[in-house]
């Protein structure tokens, strides 16, 4: 009879090497979800950076066209 210990973590064995039950993916289907929403997070990240740019774009213009109508005012008064 020999001695032959099975493996801690087999391919077909719906346990991991913790014993807790994984959905087949095992370790890197939590992997893969985990780089997704990082890239889902950055992606966000991102398009708020860049919302936060237009905004302040669109603040500068405003004052610049305030400061241009003030000057058109004051010199009417003139």
């Amino acid at each position: 009879m020999s001695d032959q210990s099975p493996s801690p973590v087999s391919e077909t064995d719906p346990y991991n090497f913790w014993g807790q039950v994984t959905d087949g993916g095992g370790e890197r289907g939590v992997q893969m979800e985990e780089e997704e929403e990082t890239h889902a997070l950055a992606s966000t990240t991102h398009a708020l950076d860049s919302t936060t740019h237009a905004l302040a774009s669109t603040t500068h213009a405003l004052a610049s066209t305030t400061h241009t109508l003030a000057s058109i005012h004051n010199s009417c008064l003139e």
